[in-house]
Protein backbone atom coordinates (compact mmCIF):
# COMPACT_ATOMS: atom_id res chain seq x y z
CA UNK A 1 0.00 0.00 0.00
CA UNK A 2 2.68 2.58 0.60
CA UNK A 3 4.29 1.70 -2.84
CA UNK A 4 0.91 2.88 -4.53
CA UNK A 5 0.90 5.72 -2.37
CA UNK A 6 4.71 6.57 -3.19
CA UNK A 7 3.95 6.59 -7.40
CA UNK A 8 0.83 8.21 -6.43
CA UNK A 9 2.04 10.93 -5.50
CA UNK A 10 4.31 11.66 -8.68
CA UNK A 11 0.96 12.44 -10.76
CA UNK A 12 0.40 15.94 -10.37
CA UNK A 13 -3.20 15.75 -11.85
CA UNK A 14 -6.29 15.22 -9.07
CA UNK A 15 -8.26 11.96 -9.68
CA UNK A 16 -11.35 12.12 -10.11
CA UNK A 17 -11.98 14.31 -13.53
CA UNK A 18 -12.03 12.65 -16.58
CA UNK A 19 -9.63 15.24 -18.34
CA UNK A 20 -6.75 13.79 -16.51
CA UNK A 21 -2.89 13.23 -18.12
CA UNK A 22 -0.58 11.35 -17.59
CA UNK A 23 2.03 12.67 -15.36
CA UNK A 24 4.59 14.85 -17.42
CA UNK A 25 7.60 13.78 -15.45
CA UNK A 26 7.24 10.19 -15.48
CA UNK A 27 6.19 10.11 -19.33
CA UNK A 28 9.16 12.07 -20.33
CA UNK A 29 11.45 9.39 -18.54
CA UNK A 30 9.90 6.09 -19.71
CA UNK A 31 9.71 7.84 -23.04
CA UNK A 32 13.63 9.53 -22.57
CA UNK A 33 14.96 5.88 -21.26
CA UNK A 34 12.76 3.71 -24.19
CA UNK A 35 14.72 6.10 -27.05
CA UNK A 36 18.07 5.42 -25.00
CA UNK A 37 17.84 1.95 -24.68
CA UNK A 38 16.72 1.47 -28.33
CA UNK A 39 19.83 3.62 -29.05
CA UNK A 40 22.24 1.17 -27.58
CA UNK A 41 20.35 -1.67 -28.92
CA UNK A 42 20.98 0.23 -32.00
CA UNK A 43 25.22 0.27 -31.89
CA UNK A 44 25.00 -3.49 -30.62
CA UNK A 45 25.40 -4.96 -34.10
CA UNK A 46 27.11 -3.81 -37.38
CA UNK A 47 25.42 -3.26 -40.63
CA UNK A 48 23.94 -6.08 -42.32
CA UNK A 49 22.95 -7.73 -38.64
CA UNK A 50 19.07 -8.03 -38.78
CA UNK A 51 17.18 -10.16 -40.96
CA UNK A 52 17.82 -9.76 -44.68
CA UNK A 53 19.49 -6.45 -43.93
CA UNK A 54 21.62 -6.28 -46.71
CA UNK A 55 18.38 -7.05 -48.95
CA UNK A 56 16.68 -4.12 -47.40
CA UNK A 57 19.69 -1.97 -47.70
CA UNK A 58 19.78 -2.92 -51.41
CA UNK A 59 16.00 -1.79 -52.05
CA UNK A 60 16.44 1.27 -50.06
CA UNK A 61 20.01 2.42 -52.09
CA UNK A 62 18.04 1.35 -55.80
CA UNK A 63 14.78 2.86 -54.48
CA UNK A 64 14.83 6.32 -56.38
CA UNK A 65 16.98 4.90 -59.71
CA UNK A 66 13.72 3.02 -61.64
CA UNK A 67 14.47 0.39 -63.83
CA UNK A 68 17.59 1.28 -64.52
CA UNK A 69 21.08 -0.81 -63.60
CA UNK A 70 21.51 -0.09 -59.95
CA UNK A 71 25.05 -0.06 -58.89
CA UNK A 72 25.56 -0.84 -54.97
CA UNK A 73 28.33 -0.94 -52.41
CA UNK A 74 29.52 -4.56 -52.89
CA UNK A 75 28.71 -5.33 -49.27
CA UNK A 76 25.34 -5.19 -49.84
CA UNK A 77 24.81 -6.81 -53.18
CA UNK A 78 25.10 -10.24 -51.60
CA UNK A 79 24.10 -11.94 -47.92
CA UNK A 80 26.87 -10.77 -45.60
CA UNK A 81 30.27 -13.01 -45.30
CA UNK A 82 29.46 -13.28 -41.63
CA UNK A 83 25.62 -14.29 -42.32
CA UNK A 84 24.61 -17.88 -40.89
CA UNK A 85 28.20 -18.43 -39.33
CA UNK A 86 27.88 -17.66 -35.90
CA UNK A 87 31.93 -17.91 -35.36
CA UNK A 88 32.67 -15.51 -38.05
CA UNK A 89 32.43 -11.81 -37.19
CA UNK A 90 32.45 -8.61 -39.32
CA UNK A 91 36.41 -8.93 -39.44
CA UNK A 92 35.61 -10.64 -42.88
CA UNK A 93 34.73 -7.95 -44.57
CA UNK A 94 37.30 -6.33 -47.07
CA UNK A 95 38.59 -3.07 -48.20
CA UNK A 96 36.71 -3.69 -51.77
CA UNK A 97 33.57 -4.22 -49.76
CA UNK A 98 32.51 -0.42 -50.45
CA UNK A 99 33.28 -0.28 -54.37
CA UNK A 100 29.91 -0.27 -56.14
CA UNK A 101 28.87 -3.52 -58.49
CA UNK A 102 25.40 -4.04 -60.26
CA UNK A 103 23.03 -5.81 -58.37
CA UNK A 104 20.14 -8.08 -59.02
CA UNK A 105 18.98 -8.41 -55.55
CA UNK A 106 16.43 -5.59 -55.75
CA UNK A 107 13.41 -5.24 -58.66
CA UNK A 108 11.20 -2.48 -58.57
CA UNK A 109 7.35 -2.97 -58.53
CA UNK A 110 5.97 -0.19 -60.23
CA UNK A 111 2.90 1.56 -57.84
CA UNK A 112 3.94 -1.30 -54.92
CA UNK A 113 3.13 1.04 -51.72
CA UNK A 114 5.58 -0.82 -49.63
CA UNK A 115 8.84 1.12 -51.52
CA UNK A 116 7.99 4.02 -49.25
CA UNK A 117 9.57 2.63 -46.39
CA UNK A 118 12.89 2.22 -48.90
CA UNK A 119 12.87 5.61 -50.79
CA UNK A 120 12.35 6.76 -47.25
CA UNK A 121 15.27 5.23 -46.46
CA UNK A 122 17.15 6.13 -49.43
CA UNK A 123 16.76 9.61 -48.56
CA UNK A 124 18.73 9.24 -45.51
CA UNK A 125 21.74 7.05 -47.34
CA UNK A 126 25.13 8.75 -48.01
CA UNK A 127 27.91 6.94 -49.36
CA UNK A 128 29.50 5.81 -46.37
CA UNK A 129 27.25 2.80 -45.50
CA UNK A 130 27.79 2.46 -41.39
CA UNK A 131 26.65 6.14 -40.55
CA UNK A 132 23.61 5.82 -42.68
CA UNK A 133 22.50 2.89 -41.53
CA UNK A 134 23.11 4.08 -37.74
CA UNK A 135 21.14 7.44 -38.63
CA UNK A 136 18.22 5.42 -40.06
CA UNK A 137 18.40 2.67 -37.06
CA UNK A 138 18.22 6.05 -34.84
CA UNK A 139 15.20 7.95 -36.79
CA UNK A 140 13.00 4.52 -36.47
CA UNK A 141 14.06 4.54 -32.42
CA UNK A 142 12.65 8.30 -32.68
CA UNK A 143 9.35 7.33 -34.62
CA UNK A 144 8.78 4.77 -32.31
CA UNK A 145 9.08 7.09 -29.53
CA UNK A 146 6.39 9.85 -31.01
CA UNK A 147 4.35 7.09 -31.79
CA UNK A 148 4.40 5.62 -28.54
CA UNK A 149 4.16 8.97 -26.65
CA UNK A 150 1.14 10.01 -28.73
CA UNK A 151 -0.68 6.35 -28.22
CA UNK A 152 0.09 6.49 -23.94
CA UNK A 153 -1.02 10.21 -23.89
CA UNK A 154 -3.98 10.18 -25.99
CA UNK A 155 -4.70 6.79 -24.28
CA UNK A 156 -4.28 7.56 -21.15
CA UNK A 157 -5.77 5.10 -18.85
CA UNK A 158 -6.56 1.82 -19.31
CA UNK A 159 -5.69 1.89 -22.74
CA UNK A 160 -2.27 3.15 -21.99
CA UNK A 161 -1.80 0.59 -19.53
CA UNK A 162 -2.78 -2.32 -21.27
CA UNK A 163 -0.63 -0.81 -24.52
CA UNK A 164 2.15 -0.65 -21.43
CA UNK A 165 1.47 -4.20 -19.92
CA UNK A 166 2.16 -5.31 -24.03
CA UNK A 167 5.06 -3.99 -24.78
CA UNK A 168 6.58 -5.06 -22.35
CA UNK A 169 5.68 -8.98 -22.19
CA UNK A 170 6.28 -8.82 -25.71
CA UNK A 171 9.27 -6.87 -26.34
CA UNK A 172 12.36 -8.66 -24.68
CA UNK A 173 14.32 -9.74 -26.67
CA UNK A 174 12.97 -9.20 -30.44
CA UNK A 175 11.54 -6.21 -29.98
CA UNK A 176 14.51 -3.93 -29.05
CA UNK A 177 16.21 -5.73 -31.28
CA UNK A 178 14.01 -5.31 -35.02
CA UNK A 179 12.39 -1.63 -33.60
CA UNK A 180 15.58 0.54 -33.85
CA UNK A 181 16.77 -1.38 -37.06
CA UNK A 182 16.38 -0.65 -40.96
CA UNK A 183 13.98 -3.46 -41.03
CA UNK A 184 10.70 -2.70 -42.80
CA UNK A 185 9.03 -4.80 -39.48
CA UNK A 186 10.31 -1.60 -37.55
CA UNK A 187 7.54 0.64 -38.83
CA UNK A 188 5.23 -2.30 -39.35
CA UNK A 189 5.53 -2.99 -35.26
CA UNK A 190 5.42 0.84 -34.42
CA UNK A 191 2.20 1.22 -36.73
CA UNK A 192 0.50 -1.89 -35.72
CA UNK A 193 1.01 -1.49 -31.92
CA UNK A 194 -0.08 2.34 -31.83
CA UNK A 195 -3.13 1.10 -33.85
CA UNK A 196 -4.66 -0.78 -30.93
CA UNK A 197 -4.74 2.29 -29.03
CA UNK A 198 -5.61 4.44 -31.87
CA UNK A 199 -7.89 2.62 -34.00
CA UNK A 200 -9.52 2.28 -30.68
CA UNK A 201 -10.13 5.87 -29.78
CA UNK A 202 -10.94 6.87 -33.69
CA UNK A 203 -13.85 4.77 -33.79
CA UNK A 204 -15.10 5.90 -29.65
CA UNK A 205 -13.38 9.91 -29.57
CA UNK A 206 -16.47 12.27 -28.93
CA UNK A 207 -14.49 15.43 -27.84
CA UNK A 208 -13.77 17.13 -31.27
CA UNK A 209 -10.32 18.40 -30.36
CA UNK A 210 -8.90 15.30 -29.15
CA UNK A 211 -10.74 13.65 -32.17
CA UNK A 212 -8.29 15.83 -34.35
CA UNK A 213 -5.48 14.38 -32.19
CA UNK A 214 -5.99 11.04 -32.85
CA UNK A 215 -6.99 11.04 -36.57
CA UNK A 216 -3.58 12.52 -37.57
CA UNK A 217 -1.83 9.91 -34.93
CA UNK A 218 -4.07 7.14 -36.38
CA UNK A 219 -3.31 7.93 -40.02
CA UNK A 220 -0.04 8.01 -39.06
CA UNK A 221 0.18 4.44 -37.17
CA UNK A 222 -1.89 2.98 -40.40
CA UNK A 223 0.66 4.55 -42.88
CA UNK A 224 3.36 2.99 -40.88
CA UNK A 225 2.01 -0.60 -40.69
CA UNK A 226 0.97 -0.31 -44.74
CA UNK A 227 3.84 1.20 -46.45
CA UNK A 228 6.00 -1.27 -44.61
CA UNK A 229 4.92 -4.94 -45.16
CA UNK A 230 2.36 -6.57 -47.46
CA UNK A 231 0.80 -8.05 -44.70
CA UNK A 232 -0.07 -4.32 -42.48
CA UNK A 233 -3.47 -4.40 -43.68
CA UNK A 234 -4.00 -7.92 -43.00
CA UNK A 235 -3.06 -7.19 -39.17
CA UNK A 236 -4.79 -3.84 -39.42
CA UNK A 237 -8.01 -5.35 -40.60
CA UNK A 238 -7.48 -7.81 -37.30
CA UNK A 239 -7.53 -5.39 -35.30
CA UNK A 240 -10.21 -2.99 -35.96
CA UNK A 241 -12.36 -5.73 -35.94
CA UNK A 242 -11.42 -6.48 -32.06
CA UNK A 243 -11.48 -3.33 -30.79
CA UNK A 244 -14.92 -2.42 -32.67
CA UNK A 245 -16.39 -5.30 -31.05
CA UNK A 246 -14.91 -4.32 -27.74
CA UNK A 247 -15.96 -0.91 -28.04
CA UNK A 248 -19.34 -1.85 -29.40
CA UNK A 249 -20.04 -4.42 -26.20
CA UNK A 250 -19.35 -1.07 -23.92
CA UNK A 251 -21.82 1.16 -25.91
CA UNK A 252 -19.34 3.43 -26.65
CA UNK A 253 -18.98 2.63 -30.38
CA UNK A 254 -19.90 5.75 -32.51
CA UNK A 255 -21.13 3.64 -35.25
CA UNK A 256 -21.04 6.32 -37.92
CA UNK A 257 -17.33 5.86 -37.64
CA UNK A 258 -17.42 2.25 -38.81
CA UNK A 259 -18.66 3.04 -42.29
CA UNK A 260 -15.42 5.13 -43.48
CA UNK A 261 -13.45 2.72 -41.95
CA UNK A 262 -14.60 -0.41 -43.72
CA UNK A 263 -14.46 1.50 -46.91
CA UNK A 264 -11.23 2.78 -46.32
CA UNK A 265 -10.07 -0.79 -45.71
CA UNK A 266 -11.68 -2.44 -48.37
CA UNK A 267 -10.21 0.48 -50.64
CA UNK A 268 -6.93 -0.39 -49.18
CA UNK A 269 -7.03 -4.04 -49.55
CA UNK A 270 -7.92 -4.32 -53.27
CA UNK A 271 -5.70 -1.71 -54.04
CA UNK A 272 -2.88 -3.32 -53.20
CA UNK A 273 -3.72 -6.26 -54.29
CA UNK A 274 -4.29 -4.57 -57.97
CA UNK A 275 -0.52 -3.03 -57.65
CA UNK A 276 1.44 -6.21 -57.97
CA UNK A 277 2.89 -6.96 -61.00
CA UNK A 278 1.82 -10.10 -62.60
CA UNK A 279 0.09 -12.83 -60.16
CA UNK A 280 -3.39 -13.76 -58.99
CA UNK A 281 -5.35 -10.38 -57.76
CA UNK A 282 -5.21 -11.68 -54.29
CA UNK A 283 -1.67 -12.86 -54.13
CA UNK A 284 -1.00 -10.12 -51.61
CA UNK A 285 -3.51 -11.17 -48.86
CA UNK A 286 -2.45 -15.07 -49.82
CA UNK A 287 1.53 -13.35 -49.57
CA UNK A 288 0.38 -12.49 -46.31
CA UNK A 289 -1.35 -15.47 -44.56
CA UNK A 290 1.91 -17.67 -46.42
CA UNK A 291 4.15 -14.96 -45.52
CA UNK A 292 5.39 -14.89 -49.16
CA UNK A 293 7.05 -18.43 -48.46
CA UNK A 294 5.28 -21.02 -49.81
CA UNK A 295 4.14 -20.73 -53.83
CA UNK A 296 2.45 -24.43 -53.95
CA UNK A 297 1.82 -26.08 -51.12
CA UNK A 298 0.55 -29.86 -50.01
CA UNK A 299 -2.60 -28.37 -48.17
CA UNK A 300 -3.35 -26.50 -45.42
CA UNK A 301 -4.48 -29.99 -43.10
CA UNK A 302 -1.18 -32.30 -42.64
CA UNK A 303 -2.39 -34.70 -39.63
CA UNK A 304 1.54 -35.43 -39.53
CA UNK A 305 2.83 -32.31 -39.57
CA UNK A 306 -0.35 -31.33 -37.16
CA UNK A 307 0.16 -33.81 -34.92
CA UNK A 308 4.24 -32.15 -34.79
CA UNK A 309 3.86 -28.51 -34.67
CA UNK A 310 0.05 -28.25 -32.52
CA UNK A 311 1.62 -28.81 -29.19
CA UNK A 312 4.70 -26.81 -29.54
CA UNK A 313 3.36 -23.50 -29.96
CA UNK A 314 5.23 -22.59 -26.05
CA UNK A 315 8.28 -23.44 -27.57
CA UNK A 316 7.62 -21.52 -30.96
CA UNK A 317 6.79 -17.91 -29.43
CA UNK A 318 9.03 -18.37 -26.54
CA UNK A 319 11.91 -20.91 -27.75
CA UNK A 320 12.21 -19.77 -30.96
CA UNK A 321 10.57 -15.88 -30.82
CA UNK A 322 13.46 -15.17 -27.83
CA UNK A 323 16.33 -16.83 -29.46
CA UNK A 324 16.08 -16.29 -33.09
CA UNK A 325 17.15 -12.37 -33.83
CA UNK A 326 21.15 -11.14 -35.52
CA UNK A 327 20.92 -12.16 -39.03
CA UNK A 328 18.77 -15.43 -37.60
CA UNK A 329 22.03 -17.50 -35.57
CA UNK A 330 22.20 -15.47 -32.91
CA UNK A 331 21.20 -17.99 -30.09
CA UNK A 332 19.97 -16.20 -26.56
CA UNK A 333 21.00 -18.25 -23.52
CA UNK A 334 18.27 -20.28 -21.48
CA UNK A 335 18.31 -16.81 -19.40
CA UNK A 336 16.87 -14.74 -22.27
CA UNK A 337 13.98 -17.19 -23.02
CA UNK A 338 12.74 -17.89 -19.87
CA UNK A 339 12.77 -14.42 -18.34
CA UNK A 340 10.86 -13.57 -21.80
CA UNK A 341 8.53 -16.09 -20.45
CA UNK A 342 8.41 -15.52 -16.93
CA UNK A 343 7.80 -11.72 -17.88
CA UNK A 344 4.57 -12.90 -20.10
CA UNK A 345 3.14 -14.75 -18.18
CA UNK A 346 3.32 -12.94 -14.89
CA UNK A 347 1.04 -10.28 -16.87
CA UNK A 348 -0.87 -12.58 -18.63
CA UNK A 349 -2.21 -13.63 -15.01
CA UNK A 350 -2.65 -10.62 -13.79
CA UNK A 351 -4.70 -9.75 -16.30
CA UNK A 352 -6.83 -12.93 -16.26
CA UNK A 353 -7.85 -11.83 -12.59
CA UNK A 354 -9.83 -9.55 -14.05
CA UNK A 355 -10.80 -10.04 -17.83
CA UNK A 356 -14.40 -9.65 -18.82
CA UNK A 357 -16.18 -11.64 -21.44
CA UNK A 358 -15.93 -9.60 -24.73
CA UNK A 359 -12.50 -9.62 -23.76
CA UNK A 360 -12.17 -13.26 -23.31
CA UNK A 361 -14.06 -14.06 -26.54
CA UNK A 362 -12.02 -11.46 -28.87
CA UNK A 363 -8.82 -12.93 -26.92
CA UNK A 364 -9.59 -16.55 -28.06
CA UNK A 365 -10.12 -15.26 -31.57
CA UNK A 366 -6.65 -13.65 -31.22
CA UNK A 367 -5.13 -16.71 -29.76
CA UNK A 368 -6.95 -18.83 -32.60
CA UNK A 369 -4.64 -16.50 -34.78
CA UNK A 370 -1.42 -17.36 -33.37
CA UNK A 371 -1.77 -20.74 -33.06
CA UNK A 372 -3.70 -21.90 -36.23
CA UNK A 373 -1.65 -19.60 -38.93
CA UNK A 374 1.64 -21.19 -38.17
CA UNK A 375 0.42 -24.51 -38.15
CA UNK A 376 -1.55 -24.13 -41.40
CA UNK A 377 1.48 -22.36 -43.24
CA UNK A 378 3.96 -24.86 -41.81
CA UNK A 379 1.41 -27.78 -42.79
CA UNK A 380 0.97 -26.44 -46.37
CA UNK A 381 4.88 -26.07 -46.62
CA UNK A 382 5.34 -29.95 -45.09
CA UNK A 383 7.39 -28.17 -42.31
CA UNK A 384 8.20 -28.42 -38.48
CA UNK A 385 8.54 -25.39 -35.94
CA UNK A 386 11.76 -24.26 -36.34
CA UNK A 387 12.14 -23.81 -39.96
CA UNK A 388 10.52 -21.47 -42.43
CA UNK A 389 7.85 -19.30 -40.89
CA UNK A 390 9.19 -17.47 -37.86
CA UNK A 391 7.12 -16.43 -35.09
CA UNK A 392 8.24 -12.58 -35.82
CA UNK A 393 5.34 -12.59 -38.61
CA UNK A 394 2.75 -13.23 -35.98
CA UNK A 395 4.24 -10.34 -33.11
CA UNK A 396 1.35 -8.03 -33.40
CA UNK A 397 -1.06 -10.61 -33.00
CA UNK A 398 0.42 -11.75 -29.82
CA UNK A 399 0.76 -7.93 -28.46
CA UNK A 400 -2.30 -7.61 -29.36
CA UNK A 401 -3.32 -10.68 -27.42
CA UNK A 402 -2.27 -9.10 -23.99
CA UNK A 403 -3.04 -5.54 -25.11
CA UNK A 404 -6.93 -7.31 -24.94
CA UNK A 405 -6.37 -9.16 -21.73
CA UNK A 406 -5.08 -5.77 -20.15
CA UNK A 407 -7.69 -3.53 -21.16
CA UNK A 408 -10.17 -4.31 -19.00
CA UNK A 409 -13.26 -2.03 -17.38
CA UNK A 410 -11.79 0.46 -14.44
CA UNK A 411 -14.83 -1.22 -12.12
CA UNK A 412 -12.72 -4.98 -12.85
CA UNK A 413 -9.39 -3.11 -11.86
CA UNK A 414 -6.79 -5.41 -9.83
CA UNK A 415 -3.81 -3.72 -8.96
CA UNK A 416 -0.47 -4.74 -9.40
CA UNK A 417 1.46 -5.78 -6.21
CA UNK A 418 4.68 -4.56 -4.67
CA UNK A 419 5.70 -8.34 -5.40
CA UNK A 420 4.60 -8.64 -9.30
CA UNK A 421 6.11 -5.65 -9.84
CA UNK A 422 9.29 -7.13 -8.19
CA UNK A 423 9.13 -10.13 -10.15
CA UNK A 424 8.91 -7.89 -13.12
CA UNK A 425 11.66 -5.76 -12.85
CA UNK A 426 13.89 -8.42 -11.30
CA UNK A 427 13.18 -10.69 -14.44
CA UNK A 428 13.48 -7.86 -16.99
CA UNK A 429 16.50 -6.43 -16.29
CA UNK A 430 18.75 -9.87 -16.46
CA UNK A 431 16.83 -10.45 -19.46
CA UNK A 432 17.62 -7.01 -21.54
CA UNK A 433 21.16 -6.92 -20.25
CA UNK A 434 21.47 -11.01 -21.36
CA UNK A 435 20.26 -10.74 -24.35
CA UNK A 436 22.16 -7.46 -25.33
CA UNK A 437 25.19 -8.67 -24.22
CA UNK A 438 25.18 -11.76 -26.25
CA UNK A 439 24.02 -10.39 -29.27
CA UNK A 440 27.58 -7.87 -28.95
CA UNK A 441 29.57 -10.56 -28.20
CA UNK A 442 28.38 -12.50 -31.40
CA UNK A 443 29.95 -9.80 -33.72
CA UNK A 444 33.15 -9.08 -31.58
CA UNK A 445 34.68 -12.12 -30.15
CA UNK A 446 32.29 -14.04 -31.88
CA UNK A 447 28.77 -16.29 -30.54
CA UNK A 448 31.69 -19.56 -30.04
CA UNK A 449 34.05 -17.78 -27.91
CA UNK A 450 34.77 -18.25 -24.23
CA UNK A 451 35.75 -14.88 -23.45
CA UNK A 452 33.37 -12.38 -21.56
CA UNK A 453 36.05 -9.33 -22.61
CA UNK A 454 33.83 -7.72 -25.36
CA UNK A 455 36.57 -5.14 -25.90
CA UNK A 456 39.41 -7.83 -26.29
CA UNK A 457 40.00 -8.19 -29.67
CA UNK A 458 39.15 -4.04 -30.26
CA UNK A 459 36.46 -5.42 -32.80
CA UNK A 460 33.95 -2.43 -33.16
CA UNK A 461 32.30 -1.20 -35.97
CA UNK A 462 31.46 2.60 -35.33
CA UNK A 463 34.32 4.69 -35.17
CA UNK A 464 33.02 6.63 -32.43
CA UNK A 465 30.63 5.82 -29.42
CA UNK A 466 31.47 3.85 -26.45
CA UNK A 467 32.76 0.58 -26.39
CA UNK A 468 31.08 -2.76 -26.52
CA UNK A 469 31.18 -3.38 -23.17
CA UNK A 470 29.85 0.48 -21.76
CA UNK A 471 27.46 -0.27 -24.67
CA UNK A 472 26.21 -3.23 -22.72
CA UNK A 473 26.16 -1.23 -19.19
CA UNK A 474 24.46 1.58 -20.88
CA UNK A 475 21.31 -0.93 -21.70
CA UNK A 476 21.29 -2.44 -18.10
CA UNK A 477 21.07 1.36 -16.93
CA UNK A 478 18.51 2.52 -19.24
CA UNK A 479 16.48 -0.80 -18.86
CA UNK A 480 16.27 -0.15 -15.11
CA UNK A 481 15.02 3.35 -15.57
CA UNK A 482 12.60 1.79 -18.51
CA UNK A 483 11.02 -0.82 -16.18
CA UNK A 484 10.88 1.11 -13.42
CA UNK A 485 8.95 4.38 -15.05
CA UNK A 486 6.72 1.74 -17.14
CA UNK A 487 5.51 0.22 -14.16
CA UNK A 488 4.26 3.52 -12.56
CA UNK A 489 2.64 4.55 -15.17
CA UNK A 490 0.70 1.69 -14.91
CA UNK A 491 -0.17 1.45 -11.31
CA UNK A 492 -0.46 5.54 -11.40
CA UNK A 493 -3.13 5.01 -14.10
CA UNK A 494 -4.80 1.67 -12.15
CA UNK A 495 -4.98 3.85 -8.86
CA UNK A 496 -6.51 6.81 -10.86
CA UNK A 497 -9.20 4.19 -12.46
CA UNK A 498 -10.13 3.26 -8.64
CA UNK A 499 -10.48 7.27 -7.58
CA UNK A 500 -12.73 6.91 -10.07
CA UNK A 501 -14.44 4.44 -9.04
CA UNK A 502 -14.66 4.91 -5.62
Amino acid sequence: MKFNNLISQLNPNKWGHADERPPRAVLAVTLAAMFLLFATWAISSPVGSSNDETFHLASMWCSGQGDSDCQVPKFIAAAPCFSEKPSWTPSCRWSSDEKLVSTTRFTPLNGEIRLVYYRFGGLIFNDHLESSVIRLRIINSLIAILMFGATIFLGWGRLSRAFLIAFCATAVPLGLFLIPSVNPQSWLYIGSFSSWVLIWLALTEENKQRRIWVFIFSLFAVSLAVTSRADGPLILSVITISVSVLAWREKKLLQRKLIPTIIGGLILLFWRDSQIVGGPKNSQIVGALKNSLVEKGSGFFSPYYTMHNLPRMIEFYFGDFATRIGDSDTGMPPLVVLGALFIFVVWLMWALRSVGRPREIVAFGLLSILIFVPVLVLNNAAYQIGGLFLPRYMWPFLFGFVFVLSSNNRDKLNRLSLGEAALIVVAFVPCVTAAQFVLVKRYTVSASSTSWDLNADKLWWWSSGPSPLMTVALGAFFAVILISSLISLVIISEGQGQSEIA
